[in-house]
């Protein structure tokens, strides 16, 4: 059993040597510990994951990226693959899975039965309870489509979600139809590959976990999916020394897909594209990354009158392809189901478009306790007359003749074969037809009474205060008028049921249930208190919360007035707060909402309720908002960017800062001894000139009013053909790890490098450089003097030069050589105090590459680039010789 290591930061954490990821065969599977990728069958040069524990081989398919999508068949199975939903029997048990024909995709009926399977196996199960329906914001108006979607998880919602059953196994927790959550990690099997990508050995392995949250969206047929690395997470078995130098700068590139079956669903638009950092950068414990699905909208034709489309997506993983070492297969989260429709009929809010998360059982809840004081208050009566009609439906009326088990729909057991209800529009003739029975059972009248002599309720409804409540709800096509199911009637207190109507109508906009049989769902009955007896005119702000600026902040207050419309949220600022500083509400008329502030500081909301009949009631919370960061973003130059002495370098330095009413100054360090400082709204950007050659990292730090700041560095080349020339013949020790593909090399390293620029105007220099390294095969040369990129003379006698060249007679290897003319060697005026030192560093890489930690050779490893701070070796023998 391997051990994971991983390397110290502030402390040492020990990694547990229990493997709980389980592989089958050559491929990667989603398992109890997460998502684990990368393991070859011997002879193939790509394997895949399979969509469930039991998979299939797969041949290697070509990768490619299009517009926001991936290669098709590179996740999901091949030929043979089995359907990962279709082991669930009707009772819950398991039947032999069906296999999906190759390269087929799923029709939208396999999808939804799919995204139903799922829900059962998973115990996904969702419910909205009734007395929070009463607070729904009424907007007349949809907003900007994808408005509604957050930029970040919200706090709240990552504390629900992710501390909740089922966040932390294999598929996720499907909190409710518009919110999605998952705690895993993702094992990463690296591999030598021949020069085929054949693998040839496992060098390593590594490990970090993962949060995932995503949200639905009320007014766009989108989803947003969030991911974020667990700080200090990671772990390697890779080797005692590979764990420190290799592991950590091995890439992982996470990305979204949507996929059906082996296909990319192209019904699916993706915004954003991969995001790929190095396993140490993805353990700093980064920002959350993101990425937005769209389902494009279908004709009537392809679709139905709902306009909607089943979509499956995943979150993949795989190493970077510009890494030494591979991985040999891409790994992938579970598949989830996502639902987008554009049905006209959800106004109350309006909501003319939407995305939600399907593979959940959708449960309207009512409680026998939701009472108080008065008769009128609360939804009890119905709730009692709900559980009466499905737990024993042979003790309700109307009786049936002749007497048989009555059979009454809409209670979720966790069977597939549970009967659910499916809601209709009040235009529909059943409607109609569905009070016109209920009225016969009820009260004895109507075209209908006849049938129901002798069955109906012995004593009708007094209207004065009781209404006649039925069950399946005339709003549903297994109303009391369904030939199929039998229905129940009682006499309930008029005001609780005429309210229980009322829930019942938002639930439909709520978890946006779908007309006919395009949607079903369940009815739940519980016995919890959702009422607070003392007082009819009740308010409660809730906790007092905390949050950073510029973000929502959940207010969770309620109020009995509610449904009349009568709360309101005001707020004003308690301490800590500039001028100018303020707060919004998302509804200020929902007593659950969520407020957002545009500086930090301690602020006070206050909930007001007024009826018109009690007297007016308040409360307050307290709003605790934390200081947010400005985020700076560098564009320009870029690293290693060339430029003549005494031309204009033009920074380009935006930033942003979710506190709106922050602000910021600017400080830049140009390494020339001279610097800027500066107030700044929205960037810090500047022109500047150097008026010497060398080699300039430029760093550049914005900081708000409260002392919070982000900086970024990029180092630059400025190079002067006036400056001089080089000569330099010699060698300088390497020690060992110098020579990445023979680490335990060391010895003696020879260089030599003649180059200059022959003419004033001239914008590449001429000559050549070589070097090698006794005891091995290694040896880097220059081709016929032309090979050089720049050369950079300083006045203090230090010198740089890039280029490329060939290893052992293969092309495509970049060269950066450093010295230092030390007075000690005789040198000419400008020389160093001190002897002469070179370095030598070679990489893999194209014309205007770069190195970075991946280097073939470096006689200085691991110090620094620029020429000031690159830390060459003393000469063992031979001359750096710099001309002026």
């Amino acid at each position: 059993m391997p051990r994971f290591f991983a390397p110290p930061k502030d402390n040492l954490r020990q990694i547990s040597r229990s493997r709980r990821s389980v592989f089958v065969r050559r491929f990667a599977v989603v398992t109890a510990a997460g998502v684990a990728f990368g393991l070859p069958v011997p002879g193939q040069a790509f394997a895949e994951p399979g969509p469930s524990s039991t998979t299939a081989e797969r041949s290697a398919p070509t990768p490619v990226r299009k517009n926001g999508h991936k290669n098709s068949a590179m996740i999901d199975g091949d030929s043979g693959v089995v359907d990962a939903t279709a082991g669930a029997a009707a009772d819950g048990g398991s039947v032999p899975p069906r296999k999906q024909p190759s390269g087929m995709p799923f029709t939208q009926k396999q999808l939804g039965d799919r995204a139903k399977t799922r829900a059962i196996a998973e115990n996904q199960r969702s419910f909205v309870e009734s007395s929070t329906l009463d607070r729904q914001p009424r907007a007349t108006t949809a907003a900007a489509p994808g408005n509604d979607l957050p930029t970040s998880p919200l706090e709240g919602d990552q504390n629900e979600c992710l501390n909740a059953a089922g966040a932390d196994s294999d598929y996720g927790r499907v909190h409710n139809r518009y919110l999605y959550c998952l705690k895993s990690d993702t094992n990463v099997h690296y591999w030598e590959v021949d020069n085929k990508g054949n693998p040839v050995e496992e060098v390593g392995t590594s490990k970090i976990n993962f949060l995932v949250m995503a949200y639905g969206s009320k007014q766009s047929r989108s989803i947003r999916v969030f991911l974020k690395t667990i700080e200090d997470s990671a772990a390697y078995d890779w080797g005692p020394i590979d764990n420190i130098t290799k592991a950590p700068k091995q890439h992982l590139v996470v990305d979204v897909r949507c996929i059906n079956n082996v296909l990319d669903d192209t019904r699916c638009v993706l915004g954003g594209y991969a995001v790929s950092k190095t396993f140490g950068d993805w353990d700093d414990g980064p920002d959350w990354v993101s990425w937005d699905i769209t389902s494009t909208k279908p004709t009537q034709s392809e679709s139905d009158v709902d306009y909607k489309w089943l979509h499956e997506w995943q979150i993949t993983f795989q190493g970077g392809a510009e890494d030494e070492y591979k991985t040999i297969a891409p790994g992938h989260t579970a598949s989830r189901s996502m639902r987008c429709d554009s049905a006209a009929y959800f106004n109350r809010p309006k909501q003319p478009e939407a995305c939600i998360f399907n593979d959940v059982i959708p449960h309207l809840e009512y409680s026998t306790q939701d009472k108080g004081p008065k008769p009128t208050d609360g939804v009890a009566e119905v709730a009692v007359h709900i559980r009466e009609a499905q737990d024993n439906p042979n003790a309700t009326y109307p009786l049936v003749s002749p007497p048989r088990d009555k059979r009454i729909p809409g209670k979720f057991t966790g069977s597939r074969n549970d009967p659910p209800l499916h809601r209709i529009p009040n235009t529909d003739p059943k409607y109609k037809e569905n009070g016109v029975h209920k009225n016969a059972a009820c009260y004895g009248n109507g075209t209908e009474r006849d049938n129901y002599i002798g069955l109906g309720l012995p004593t009708p409804p007094d209207t004065s205060y009781q209404d006649c409540d039925e069950y399946p709800f005339a709003s549903t096509s297994e109303g009391a008028a369904n030939t199929t199911w039998d229905f129940s009637v009682k006499a309930v207190n008029l005001s609780q049921n005429r309210r229980a109507g009322r829930r019942l109508g938002e639930y439909f906009s709520s978890d946006r249930i779908l007309q006919y049989d395009r949607d079903a769902f369940y009815v739940n009955i519980t016995d919890t208190p959702v009422y607070d007896p003392g007082n009819d005119n009740v308010v409660d702000a809730g906790p007092d919360v905390s949050g950073t600026e510029g973000s929502m902040i959940r207010l969770a207050g309620a109020a009995d007035a509610a449904e009349e419309g009568s709360v309101r949220w005001s707020v004003r600022p308690v301490s800590g707060t500039d001028a100018g500083a303020t707060c919004t509400f998302q509804d200020a008329e929902a007593p659950d909402t969520y407020i957002t502030c545009q500086d930090d500081g301690v602020f006070e909301a206050i909930l007001t309720s007024d009826d018109g009949i009690d007297a007016a009631r308040s409360d307050t919370a307290l709003v605790t908002v934390g200081n947010a960061p400005p985020v700076l973003q560098l564009s320009g130059p870029r690293p290693w960017q060339l430029f003549r002495v005494n031309t204009p370098v033009d920074l380009a330095a935006t930033f942003t800062d979710s506190g709106a009413n922050d602000t910021h100054t600017c400080a830049i360090n140009w390494d020339d001894s001279r610097s800027d400082s500066f107030g700044a709204a929205d960037n810090c950007n500047r022109s500047h000139i150097f008026t010497r050659a060398g080699m300039f990292t430029i760093g550049v730090t914005v900081t708000d009013d409260d002392g919070a700041s982000d900086s970024a560095t990029v180092m630059i080349i400025v190079y002067d053909p006036h400056a001089g020339f080089v000569n330099a013949d010699g060698s300088v020790a390497a020690p060992a790890g110098s020579l990445t593909t023979t680490p335990g090399a060391s010895g003696e390293a020879w260089f030599h490098l003649a180059a200059r620029y022959y003419a004033p105007n001239d914008t590449v220099p001429v000559g050549d450089a070589r070097t090698w390294l006794t005891g091995t095969g290694f040896r880097f040369d220059t081709s016929g003097g032309d090979g050089l990129d720049w050369l950079v003379v300083t006045p203090d006698g230090k010198m740089a030069a890039k280029g490329r060249g060939t290893v052992d007679g293969q092309a495509g290897y970049g060269f950066v050589f450093y010295g230092y003319d030390g007075c000690d060697n005789g040198g000419a005026p400008g020389c160093r105090p001190g002897p002469d030192q070179f370095r030598m560093v070679v990489w893999t890489g194209g014309p205007n590459s770069y190195p970075t930690d991946a280097t073939t050779f470096d006689t200085s490893r691991g110090a620094d680039y620029d020429v000031d701070a690159a830390v060459p070796k003393t000469t063992i023998s031979g001359r750096v010789n710099i001309q002026k």
